[in-house]
């Protein structure tokens, strides 16, 4: 069940940066869902940007579609009745990655593809949060910054394992390395967040093309001073990041709440990290996936995203 008693503006962009002949990134916004969704894909000549085309557009498509059933069945090995619209989630992110997976064996082109998504639902007065790679969720309340996501990388396991300091990280090599990407494995690891909302709360989504020009002081500043300008917070943030680096893509969403309903108890805190897929869920999934690219009226509506995807991509 969808809340609508939730008053929200949404606003986002993406951007090629200055080095990249290809935006590699892609989001999506669905108004009528509340959700943003985006990915930063990662493979030789445009297989990143089709990973990440395919994975945004498949799980919109997922979000729309797929009925309590087989979200039960394709999250059947950690479904909580209580928990349903987190299990959506889950569900969406399940599905998309089987489609990038099967896309990147099928085709030799697309061949070693994947993509980072980050997705963000509101629902019954919570931000809903799935999430595989290095974007990331940002939340401002009341002058407050805090990231409501883990960097799926290695350098970040190093800085979890006090192998290395935080301030070491701009000097660190391999530090865009990702340990989880939609695509590449026959499973895929999502971490999974439900947070209460509060009227007034800004959450700011992004590709790593932001996080790794601009530091979080940086952020937090560009984005208070624009706080009455959602359109030029996002210009502003993409701008100083093309002038600091530029050598990345770089997509940002920004998600206002504006006003929940008083009835609204939200869904609990809730934060986990969803393991691996066995065989017999794959089976599922691929089950589902080839049911639903058959349907005539759900090739047509991806069709139709991808093209919309493509239009705002940003330069090629």
């Amino acid at each position: 069940m969808f809340e609508v008693n939730v008053k929200m503006k949404v606003v986002a962009a993406s951007d090629p940066g200055n080095n990249r002949v290809c935006n590699e990134d892609s989001y999506v916004i669905d108004v009528e869902k509340n959700l943003v969704v985006v990915g930063d894909g990662m493979g030789g000549h445009n297989a990143g940007r089709h990973a990440s085309q395919v994975a945004v557009a498949m799980f919109q498509q997922c979000f729309n579609d797929l009925d309590a059933d087989l979200i039960k069945q394709i999250t059947q090995d950690v479904y909580e009745k209580k928990m349903f619209p987190v299990m959506r989630l889950i569900a969406c992110i399940r599905l998309a990655h089987r489609k990038v997976y099967n896309e990147s064996l099928a085709n030799r082109d697309f061949h070693g593809m994947g993509t980072t998504l980050t997705a963000v639902a509101v629902s019954n007065g919570s931000a809903l949060i799935g999430h595989v790679g290095d974007g990331r969720v940002y939340r401002f309340r009341r002058g407050k910054m805090e990231q409501l996501t883990d960097d799926h990388t290695y350098v970040n396991e190093l800085i979890v394992d006090k192998d290395i300091m935080p301030q070491d990280v701009k000097k660190f090599q391999d530090r865009n390395v990702i340990t989880r990407a939609l695509g590449v494995d026959l499973g895929v690891k999502i971490d999974i967040r439900s947070e209460p909302l509060q009227a007034g709360d800004l959450l700011l989504i992004c590709t790593d093309g932001l996080t790794h020009a601009l530091t979080e002081a940086e952020i937090d500043r560009i984005v208070k001073y624009n706080r009455n300008n959602f359109d030029h917070a996002i210009k502003h943030l993409i701008d100083d990041a093309n002038m600091k680096d530029g050598s990345d893509n770089i997509t940002v969403a920004l998600i206002h709440v504006q006003q929940l309903a008083h009835s609204l108890s939200g869904l609990p805190f809730y934060k986990q990290t969803i393991k691996f897929q066995g065989e017999s869920i794959v089976a599922v999934e691929n089950k589902i996936l080839k049911r639903m690219i058959k349907s005539e009226p759900f090739y047509q509506k991806l069709r139709c995203n991808f093209l919309n995807l493509f239009n705002k991509s940003g330069k090629n």
